[in-house]
């Protein structure tokens, strides 16, 4: 949906320094790989590249810190062009809420994080008004069907994953999520992952970005 600049992994190094400073003297933080993953997963993985045995309150303290990093990074990035919206995804959102499809947003990020993303980068919140999110799970493969129960208890009706469930995303990640909970995928190769290497993952739709989205309509018969 956008690309922040490298404002989100900006804010989870300071983040984690600014809530564990005797940690981060003990050795360099690690490398991180955000593609797909969650904020969740990405806790425990530097949990666990300090061998350290933190408590649910040293994480809610983490996302606090992360969360005061995140909001003036978004800003910057917003204002000096480094993040923006991604091609095409603006209109392909307008279209489904006009055409009455249901949508919500599957993210890693935990919704804190998510909600200000969205807020700076103007996306309405007509958009979204169900979610699944990385402090739902942090197993991204776990947060389909979360997601897929949400919307039928907010739009009253069943969907069937098969047939009329739908994920978009950029990562192999992405593309695993959907497998997990038998939807269909939509692969955009506006992220990390190349379209070569999102091909080889054989999702159901693969499109460079989405900036012709009538394509991506047709495609799909969405």
């Amino acid at each position: 949906m956008l690309d922040t600049g490298g404002a989100g992994i900006e804010a989870l190094k300071q983040g984690f320094m600014d809530a564990f400073p005797d940690t981060i003297k003990k050795q360099p933080f690690p490398e991180l790989e955000l593609g797909g993953a969650t904020d969740g997963g990405i806790f425990d993985y530097i949990r666990g590249a300090y061998g350290a045995a933190w408590s649910s309150a040293d994480e809610e303290h983490f996302y606090q810190c992360y969360l005061e990093r995140l909001k003036p990074a978004l800003e910057t990035s917003y204002h000096s062009q480094l993040g923006h919206k991604l091609p095409g995804v603006a209109a392909l959102l307008d279209h489904f809420i006009e055409s009455h499809h249901s949508i919500g947003l599957l993210t890693g990020n935990i919704q804190r994080a998510a909600q200000l993303k969205l807020d700076t980068f103007e996306f309405g919140s007509h958009h979204f008004v169900v979610g699944a999110y990385g402090d739902d799970h942090s197993d991204r493969n776990k947060l389909g069907p979360i997601a897929i129960e949400r919307a039928e208890n907010t739009f009253r009706k069943s969907f069937h994953p098969e047939n009329q469930v739908f994920i978009l995303g950029d990562t192999l990640k992405d593309i695993a999520c959907a497998r997990a909970c038998g939807a269909k995928v939509i692969a955009v190769a506006t992220g990390a992952c190349d379209y070569t290497t999102l091909a080889i993952a054989k999702p159901d739709y693969l499109f460079r970005d989405f900036e012709d989205y009538h394509s991506v309509l047709l495609a799909a018969g969405l």
